[in-house]
């Protein structure tokens, strides 16, 4: 295992030193780390509903940071959404369609 060099991993060092005390301590030996962009629509809100376009496609995303925290209100919506059933919380300001 690597030493956490603070300036090599910058933000990244917190959550490696995290994954060492819930997991098994990793080998990062030789891994580079690297970045992509994150999922995050225009407005900041996330996509959850269906598409006008294709009726069996259902979206769940751009949920930027906070994909984990909201997966389980997002679960909910989107199996009231494929049953067909009213969501049980107000979902306008979410519709995948809005800037259509």
């Amino acid at each position: 295992m690597i030493p956490f060099d603070p300036n090599e991993f910058g933000r990244l060092s917190p959550l490696l030193r995290s994954i060492s005390q819930i997991l098994l301590p990793p080998d990062f030996e030789g891994v580079k780390p690297w970045v992509g962009r994150r999922p995050v629509s225009p407005d900041g809100l996330p996509y959850v509903g269906r598409f006008r376009r294709y009726k069996n496609l259902i979206a769940a995303c751009g949920h930027a940071m906070l994909g984990v925290t909201l997966a389980p209100a997002t679960g909910q919506l989107v199996a009231e959404i494929a049953a067909g059933r009213e969501p049980s919380f107000p979902v306008d300001l979410l519709d995948p369609n809005r800037y259509v």
